[in-house]
Parts: structure tokens; sequence; C-alpha cells
């Protein structure tokens, strides 16, 4: 299970910090037609976690004490939610790793040691998503920081800071487009 706040049914009413890359059709893993029929309650939406997503959970706290001890600054604020509700779009709900003692967006997440998916940096959907938390936690940077695994082993780790890219407006506002076609 992932850690994601609310159930299913809650989360169905409000456009979440990990499904930002879906609104803009930029998730290699949902389309935004699924997310918007998923929201619109056409279809439904059964995926429960796999192995990669609990692996995440179990080592989360190990990968922020990596970057706790690799750069010196704390995380705080674990598993803060913030929100806000736009006119005439659905609620915006996002659910970060942590906020840092220097005031910058946390993220934690892993990958499999033949995963090629961080060879280039940070994955476009993981920007958008730390975009998203930005906005919603009003800080204007951010950290992400993925372990790298063998099986539930980390055996190494990559730190990225990533600063604001999207104004508020532009984010807002394709939410808003995507709430009408929900």
């Amino acid at each position: 299970m992932t850690n994601a706040i609310g159930t299913k049914e809650e989360r169905l009413t409000r456009i979440g910090g990990s499904e930002f890359a879906s609104v803009l059709d930029k998730n290699p893993y949902k389309k935004r037609i699924d997310l918007i029929l998923e929201k619109a309650g056409v279809i439904a939406n059964t995926f429960e976690g796999n192995e990669m997503t609990a692996r995440g959970n179990r080592l989360e706290h190990e990968v922020i004490s990596r970057f706790e001890n690799e750069t010196g600054i704390l995380v705080n604020n674990r598993q803060g939610e913030f929100t806000l509700s736009p006119d005439n779009c659905l609620p915006l709900v996002c659910h970060v790793d942590g906020i840092t003692s220097n005031e910058a967006v946390f993220e934690a997440k892993t990958t499999d040691v033949r995963g090629k998916v961080w060879k280039d940096g940070i994955p476009e959907y993981y920007k958008l998503q730390l975009e998203f938390n930005m906005m919603l936690s009003g800080l204007t940077g951010s950290y992400i920081t993925v372990g790298i695994c063998n099986g539930d082993e980390i055996i190494g780790h990559q730190t990225y800071a990533y600063t604001k890219q999207m104004t508020d407006a532009e984010i807002i506002k394709a939410c808003v487009m995507f709430s009408k076609e929900v």
C-alpha cells in the first residue's frame, strides 16, 4: 500500500501530487484520460501498490537518513499534507515525505540497481510532483533522494536539488482544465 492519505473514495474527489504528471499527460504509467475516467467514476482504479511501492515505503526512513547524513540538512514535518481549493477545480492535495530544515520540499524514492529511470537525473513525472508539492507548500525549492537498491538493500543513493520552474498560475490552470474534463 502506498503512503497516500485518505481512502480511495476521498482520493477520487481531489488531485494529488503524484497525479499531477498524469494531469499533464506526462506520466508513462498512467495516461491523462485514464485518470479523468477514474475521477469521473467511469472506471475503477485497481492499483493497490506493488513490490516497488512497498519497498519504497519500507526504506523511506533509510533514504531520509542518508540524505540527512550526507547534507547535514534535517527532514522535518514528515508526512505533511498541504491543500488548496481553487475555484472551478477539484481540491488539490499533496502529501510530502518531509520539509527540510532549510525550507524545501523533500521526497524519498527508491529504484532497482538495474533500473534506467534515473540515468538522466530526475524523471519528468517526479519533477512535476515536486512542482505541485512546492506550489501547495509555498516553497520554491526541493530535494529528491533516490535509494539505489539491490532487493531491499540500499547500495547507493543520489540526491538532486530542484527549484520551481512552473508558476502557481500554470499549475492551477492545468488542474482547472483537468477538473472541467472530469
